[in-house]
């Protein structure tokens, strides 16, 4: 009787570990499963993307609008025709951060995103002949970052990793565009 129970005490333990292999092993692989689909989406240039380079190549004209977060009135500013010719030029260039590596994407799948506050939200907007939005770059939540940084993005898993990338030389520009000095003096 003592064997008997000893012995059904552990194959219950092996029987139970066993099953705690399994579920491990199957979690696992659907964690590989993600990662990979998540590699493989940042293969491609995203749509959002593709949609800004084909609006700064045939918007009649562009603007920054500052939406603020209290009652005060959306905030505009123009920007000239070298500056849209400057942007259009650029924007061929703009690249989305590479996928992140292993390690930094199981970082990010722990991590809850924090919240950002703002005192107004800035929007590079594309518009056309009509004065129609044609699409739009967030400039506050979507930060440019430079493509010799692209490396450091991919173990860079935090909120506020930028979502595009320019070459340094075409990020400085953009950031000293009369407009966008304008915008960040607001």
């Amino acid at each position: 009787m003592k064997v008997t129970t000893l012995f059904s005490i552990i194959a219950g333990g092996m029987l139970l570990q066993a099953c705690t292999c399994v579920q491990q092993w199957q979690e696992a692989r659907e964690m590989d499963a993600k990662y990979n689909a998540y590699v493989e989406r940042c293969q491609t240039e995203d749509s959002e993307l593709t949609s800004l380079k084909k609006a700064a190549a045939t918007a009649a004209r562009a603007q920054i609008r500052v939406v603020w977060d209290t009652d005060k009135e959306d905030t505009l500013i123009a920007l000239g025709a070298e500056e849209l010719a400057a942007i259009r030029e650029m924007m061929p260039r703009m690249k989305e951060t590479p996928a992140l590596c292993r390690e930094a994407w199981e970082k990010q799948q722990r991590q809850y995103p924090m919240l950002v506050s703002y005192r107004g939200f800035g929007f590079l907007e594309f518009l056309n002949d009509q004065g129609e939005t044609i699409a739009e770059l967030a400039l506050e939540v979507m930060q440019i970052g430079t493509c010799e940084k692209a490396e450091e993005y991919t173990r860079d898993y935090r909120f506020s990793r930028p979502a595009y990338m320019l070459p340094a030389a075409d990020l400085t520009r953009f950031k000293f565009l009369p407009a966008m000095v304008k915008y960040e003096q607001l």
